[in-house]
Order: structure tokens, then sequence, then C-alpha cells
């Protein structure tokens, strides 16, 4: 495999469930039928990122939790990382004047994209990202975005596009 960095950024609300799946009672708020396409884009050498509100603090132990349940419902995958959860007061890219500035998706990947040493030149040719979302809150990485449409969760069709992203097609 050559040596360009692939990275999927994942959300869950919107992404792995949707409006119109009814949970089970007890059950985590995650549409198994979204876990199995989700399956489309595990391939090795492919990184995983937790970008979701689910990560909660951002540690490892809050990431792992996820990633047992998402491996309970027949994900392949493996999380490597999670965002940084940003301040309120950090952004630069969405003002609230409601609430203040208010850190954005994006602002939380590009702060993980800066520590991981990527600056916007390498992404796209050394660094390959896909973010799937159902928002679009993305700043500058728009581009990278895959706009997960939340009435319906993650298609085939929404993987088709992030393993075009990827270079993976």
């Amino acid at each position: 495999m050559d040596d360009v960095r692939r990275i999927v950024f994942l959300d869950i609300d919107g992404v792995l469930n949707n409006s119109t799946w009814s949970r089970p009672r007890g059950a985590v708020n995650v549409d198994p039928r979204c876990v199995a396409v989700l399956n489309g884009l595990v391939r090795p050498g492919v990184e995983w990122v937790l970008s979701s509100t689910w990560r909660g603090d951002g540690s490892i132990q809050a990431r792992n939790a996820v990633e047992i349940e998402l491996r309970r419902l027949g994900w392949s995958g493996r999380f490597t990382a999670s965002t940084p959860c940003l301040r309120p007061t950090t952004s630069s890219i969405y003002t609230d004047y409601s609430r203040g500035a208010q850190a954005t998706r994006g602002d939380e990947i590009s702060a993980w994209l800066a520590a991981e040493g990527h600056e916007k030149a390498s992404l796209g040719s050394g660094v390959r990202l896909a973010i799937l979302d159902d928002d679009s809150d993305v700043g500058n990485l728009r581009p990278f975005l895959v706009e997960v449409d939340e009435r319906v969760g993650l298609t085939s069709e929404d993987v088709g596009r992030a393993l075009s992203l990827l270079g993976l097609e």
C-alpha cells in the first residue's frame, strides 16, 4: 500500500441512526443496518477517529465504550483516536451571539489534524480524509465531507463517496 494516510472521522447521530429508525427498548441508539453499511469502509490502513459528541470527554475510556457498542452491533473497525473537545470560546468559524462563540465539528477536526502535524496543504495528497456527518459545520474541511441525510442514515452511496475521498474506489 502507498504511504498516504487515510482517515475517517465518524459522527454517530444522523449517520448510524436516523429519524425513521425506532430503537428497541433498552438498546443503544444505533441502527444495525447503518453499522453494516459502515463496514464497507473498513479497510486495512484506514484510521478511524471518533468525532461524535458520543466521545464524551474525549478519553480513551469513552472512545472504547462507543467502540464496544459498535462492535457488538457488527462493526469490524477500530478507533485509533477521538477529536478533542474544544471549549466553547475557541471557535473562529462560527459565532452564535446568543451563546457566544462555540467550537464546531470542523474546529475539532482541524485541531486534531494540527496536533497530528497535518497542514491544509497536505490534505488530499499525503493525507486523505472522509468526514461522515449529518451536519455541515466543518468549515474549510467541507471538500472532505460526506454529508449523510439524517432522515435515512448512512447509505452505500455515502460509503462510495467516502471511498472516493480516501482514494480507495
